[in-house]
C-alpha cells in the first residue's frame, strides 16, 4: 500500500513534472509565438512606418507639387492682373491722350473758326468800307461829271453862241464880199460890155 502510494505519489510527481514541462514548453511555444508575433508586428510596424514614411513623402511631394502649382498659378494670376492693370492703365492713358488731342483739335478748330469769322468780319468791314468809298467816289465823280457836264454845256453853249456869231459874221462878210464881187463883176461887165456866158 505504501509502495502503491509512493508509486502514485511518484507518478503524480512525474505527471506534475510532465504537466509542468508541458506548461513550460507550452509557455515557451507561446513565448516564441508571441515573440514571432511581436517580431512580425515589429516588422509590420517597420513596414507600416516605411509605408507611412513613403506615403508621407508622397503626400509631401504631392502637397509640394500642389503648392508649387498654386504658387505658379498665383504668379500667373498676378501676372495677368498686372498685365490687365497695365493694359487698363495704357488704355486710360491712350484715352486721356486721345481726349486731350480731340480737345486740342477742337480748340484749334474753334480758334480757326474764330479767326476765320474775325477775318470774314474784317473783310466785310473792309468791303463795306470799300463799297462806301466807291459809292462816295462814284458820288463825287458823278457830281464832278455833272459839274463838268454843266460846265461843258455852259462852255459849249458859249462856244456855240460864239461860233454862231462868228459864222454869222463870216457869212455876212462873205455875203458882203460876194456882193462886192458881184457888183465889181457887174461893173466890169457893164463897162466892158462883155456878154454874159
Amino acid at each position: 500500500m505504501e509502495e502503491k502510494m509512493e508509486y502514485d505519489r511518484q507518478l503524480d510527481i512525474q505527471r506534475q513534472e510532465e504537466r509542468e514541462l508541458q506548461r513550460r514548453q507550452h509557455r515557451r511555444a507561446q513565448k516564441e509565438v508571441l515573440q514571432q508575433q511581436m517580431l512580425a508586428r515589429k516588422e509590420e510596424n517597420e513596414k507600416e512606418k516605411e509605408e507611412a514614411l513613403k506615403d508621407k513623402r508622397m503626400i509631401d511631394d504631392i502637397i509640394a507639387k500642389i503648392n508649387k502649382e498654386d504658387e505658379l498659378e498665383l504668379e500667373a494670376k498676378q501676372r495677368k492682373v498686372e498685365e490687365t492693370r497695365s493694359l487698363v492703365s495704357q488704355f486710360q492713358n491712350e484715352r486721356k491722350q486721345q481726349k486731350e488731342a480731340l480737345e486740342n483739335e477742337q480748340r484749334q478748330q474753334d480758334a480757326e473758326i474764330l479767326a476765320y469769322n474775325q477775318m470774314m468780319e474784317q473783310r466785310k468791314k473792309e468791303e463795306d468800307a470799300e463799297k462806301k468809298r466807291i459809292e462816295e467816289e462814284k458820288k463825287r465823280n458823278y457830281i464832278k461829271v455833272v459839274e463838268e457836264t454843266q460846265a461843258q454845256t455852259e462852255s459849249k453853249e458859249e462856244y456855240d453862241t460864239l461860233r454862231n456869231m462868228l459864222w454869222e459874221e463870216e457869212l455876212e462878210a462873205k455875203q458882203k464880199k460876194a456882193e462886192v464881187s458881184y457888183h465889181s463883176l457887174l461893173f466890169v461887165y457893164i463897162h466892158n460890155a462883155l456878154p454874159l456866158s
